[in-house]
């Protein structure tokens, strides 16, 4: 079937996450006292929540790097249970189209206020501090008298701005796709209006601790608003160029029309060669269909192809994931020995090794998609710079192929899968290059084949 369930897909693809938060969970409510059903019932609706369709940001992973922050602070804190709570539910409800001004915050601490009354085990003082807290989120600001745990509670919350530039990228792209609603001038305009307001407070965090992620924060905060306004103002160019040209045409001003013309047609040819074929991070726009083939050398396969092809598992039936390779050219690992590899970091994963298939093609890759009647033949890429003029070259081969070389057919569509910005800088040369370093590679590969990619390369 082409209908992936959504809401399953995102809780397999945040599995990882879904396992540690689990057990954590099930230790927070037995030391509360809570009974196993009630446990497993609110843990459900938990994660039912948090992996709804829409959500990019405010996931499962979100939690998790909150709760990281706790573990570091644990000595710190003077009540940490109401402290995890608090985390647990803040964005329980999560509605970018009708819960802004607040109103996701309130609808989430009544949630809270729901679990506390089916469990019987959360006090009222507490239940009412909790609540406050989860409020707080709405605009991010403590008062003085607020409790420290309150403050370590808000600025766990803030800390996605003071991380690192990949983070902090793919943290951005995040909150654009939960907004994907909202027109991209308008977003670029508030958005940028928040940013600007968050990096000239006198202070961005509360705590001592969250302190030294001030100047990162402030600095993540002015580049985004920075390029928000920059896309914006090209926006706005456009639709006036397009104003221009119609006055022309109007008014019959050759002049101006050729070179307002020739602005919306380099526009054009822009948003043709790019944009209409790139599916950016997180994968937003990704198109659900049936059949997908997936190519790449996989030379070796690394963390970043497995991230990938979990992404078109959750929106085909069926993936290909195609080792290709030139017959003309020798390569140190043989295709098929790569496919081994693939295969073993695919079946590491039991829901992705139904939905994956390694093949090796060693002929036209075109040629298999259209034998397979692939909807979509996808390509990642760590950007335009690095990998677009070969990437545009093979897909005019893959345009021309099928007219040119037969069999006489419409060319499957070729797809671009930008990669997660944490991940941008793995390659399979990196990978190759580290190991001919004798460098470590643990972070660039899955840990299920690590061992093996070093067997295969080192020689």
């Amino acid at each position: 079937s082409v209908d992936v369930n959504k809401q399953t897909a995102n809780a397999e693809l945040l599995g990882q996450h879904a396992s540690a938060l689990s057990t954590r969970w099930f230790k927070l409510c037995t030391g509360l006292g809570i009974n196993e059903e009630m446990t497993k019932r609110w843990w459900e609706k938990i994660c039912k929540s948090y992996c709804e369709e829409g959500r990019f940001y405010h996931t499962l992973e979100h939690l998790q790097e909150l709760f990281t922050h706790v573990d570091r602070i644990t000595s710190e804190l003077s009540d940490q249970i109401s402290l995890e709570l608090a985390i647990w539910f803040h964005d329980i409800v999560y509605d970018a189209r009708k819960g802004t001004g607040g109103k996701n915050e309130e609808d989430s601490a009544l949630v809270f206020c729901q679990f506390a009354d089916d469990v019987g085990a959360v006090c009222a003082a507490r239940v009412a501090k909790i609540s406050r807290w989860i409020v707080l989120t709405k605009h991010h600001r403590c008062s003085v008298d607020d409790e420290l745990d309150a403050k370590y509670f808000v600025d766990m919350d803030m800390a996605i701005i003071g991380q690192s530039q990949p983070r902090y990228s793919a943290y951005a792209s995040e909150v654009r796709a939960e907004y994907s609603h909202v027109p991209w001038p308008m977003f670029c305009y508030y958005r940028a209006r928040f940013l600007r307001a968050t990096a000239s407070q006198d202070r961005i965090f509360n705590t001592q601790h969250f302190r030294g992620l001030e100047s990162t924060a402030r600095a993540n905060a002015s580049r985004e608003a920075r390029l928000l306004e920059l896309s914006m103002l090209a926006s706005l160019a456009v639709a006036v160029d397009s104003i221009v040209v119609l006055v022309a045409v109007m008014l019959n001003i050759p002049t101006a029309f050729s070179v307002g013309a020739s602005v919306l047609i380099l526009r054009l040819l822009f948003w043709l060669a790019a944009e209409r074929t790139l599916v950016p991070y997180p994968y937003a726009s990704l198109p659900r269909a049936l059949t997908a083939v997936f190519a790449a050398s996989f030379n070796p396969p690394h963390a970043g192809h497995v991230a990938l092809l979990r992404r078109l598992a959750t929106t085909h039936a069926r993936v290909y994931a195609v080792v290709s390779h030139n017959p003309s050219k020798t390569y140190a690992v043989s295709a098929e020995e790569r496919a081994t590899l693939l295969e073993a970091a695919v079946a590491n994963e039991a829901w992705l090794r139904e939905r994956v298939e390694c093949v090796v093609v060693g002929g036209y890759v075109w040629r298999y998609a259209l034998e397979r009647r692939a909807d979509f033949l996808f390509r990642g890429i760590r950007s335009w710079r690095d990998d677009g003029l070969a990437e545009k070259l093979l897909e005019a081969l893959n345009i021309a192929g099928p007219l040119l070389l037969g069999p006489c057919r419409m060319p499957v569509p070729t797809r671009y899968l930008q990669a997660d910005p944490r991940s941008a800088h793995i390659s399979s040369s990196t990978v190759r290059r580290r190991i001919a370093n004798s460098e470590p590679i643990c972070d660039l590969v899955p840990a299920c084949i690590h061992e093996r990619v070093l067997a295969a390369y080192r020689h």
